[in-house]
């Protein structure tokens, strides 16, 4: 468009050059090109000086008579024979996505017309450039969730294999052990019947506690609180552990939506203080500050430093911290990881209510 809109003020369509230049890092590579040849293609520039530079920094159009003295365009053979050149900057506010430049071997000179025509396709440009960045975004997002669902397959099916199964295994051989038993040795047939009721019971639990992470009905049907406090029971029950709930009744606050992140956060972070902290005492808090909701787990535990997990979570992909943070952006929240060692764990996740709360006031 850039072109015929010269070509029109009597340029010949054989004498111009163009490019479009995006960043890739923190250089410049053409994506499209006109007239460029084979030795072009792979030359990138720094976008810093010359009207690449000018146009980028300033955020208008800037023009050179002599483009095979700019310190850029010079490095391009295309542009070395042209005596006019114009850069388009592309941006929109303070993202810039590159620039658009157009060279002729003919002497132009541009008025405001062709400047707005410039600006014209320049902002098309912008939106199909964030068009497609919002696509890559959603690919990106699109194969994430991909990844966490077949990570909780694979974490499922080995739960299963190392709970579940190898129980309903054992069940399968005292039951083959107990038929032996029964015609010699009827009293110990009985004992060990009473072990393996024992172990069925056991196996039961498990799974409903495995049924319980995969979809907690309890969150759907009595909300929030009632979701974490069967969690903390569960914990308490198989652990022995000291863990209580204080202010659950904020969990209201929140939307049906933002309840089942929160809750998928605390399960989590429950979960790493159990394993980890070797703590006493793991306390979890709800409250309003303002328009926020806040949610805390606490513990009193081993504490650790936090810079090197950060850098661990980092090397491991989207595990631990990264999980929850991620789960977090997902209702505009933001989570907060304090520890020291030998003082324990907290974990801060805030969620502004202005978009995530429910109709409820306390």
């Amino acid at each position: 468009v850039c072109s015929l809109g010269i070509e029109e003020m009597g340029v010949p369509a054989h004498s111009l050059v163009g490019a479009v230049f995006l960043f890739d890092g923190n250089t410049l590579k053409a994506v499209a090109t006109r007239r460029f040849t084979n030795i072009d293609f792979d030359k990138v520039i720094p976008g810093k000086s010359g009207i690449v530079g000018k146009a980028l920094t300033e955020a208008e159009i800037a023009v050179t008579d002599n483009p095979k003295q700019d310190p850029e365009l010079r490095t391009f053979v295309a542009f070395q024979s042209c005596l006019t050149a114009a850069c388009i900057p592309l941006r929109f506010g303070f993202q810039i996505f590159g620039a658009i430049v157009i060279g002729s071997d003919t002497a132009v000179k541009f008025d405001s017309a062709q400047f707005d025509l410039f600006s014209g396709v320049a902002d098309q440009a912008v939106i199909a450039l964030q068009n497609a960045q919002l696509y890559q975004n959603l690919e990106a997002e699109k194969q994430r969730i991909i990844e966490a669902d077949e990570e909780a397959r694979k974490e499922l099916a080995r739960d299963l294999h190392d709970g579940p199964t190898q129980s309903i295994a054992a069940i399968a051989m005292r039951i083959n052990f107990i038929r032996s038993l029964l015609a010699r040795d009827p009293q110990q047939a009985l004992g060990e019947l009473e072990k393996v009721e024992e172990l069925a019971k056991q196996t039961s639990k498990d799974i409903r506690g495995m049924l319980f992470t995969l979809r907690p009905l309890v969150l759907e049907t009595h909300g929030l609180s009632a979701a974490v406090e069967t969690v903390l029971n569960r914990i308490r029950e198989s652990d022995g552990l000291n863990l209580e709930l204080v202010g659950g009744e904020n969990g209201r606050l929140l939307n049906e939506a933002a309840q089942s992140v929160v809750f998928s956060i605390v399960e989590e972070a429950l979960g790493n203080a159990r394993k980890y902290s070797k703590a006493k005492l793991i306390q979890v808090r709800f409250w309003q500050e303002d328009d926020l909701f806040v949610a805390m787990v606490k513990d009193d535990g081993v504490g650790f430093d936090t810079q090197d997990v950060n850098q661990d979570y980092s090397s491991r992909g989207s595990l631990g911290m990264v999980n929850m943070r991620e789960r977090a952006e997902r209702i505009d929240g933001s989570l907060r990881l304090e520890s020291t060692p030998g003082k324990g764990t907290q974990v801060t996740l805030i969620v502004p209510l202005d978009k995530h709360g429910s109709q409820v006031r306390l």
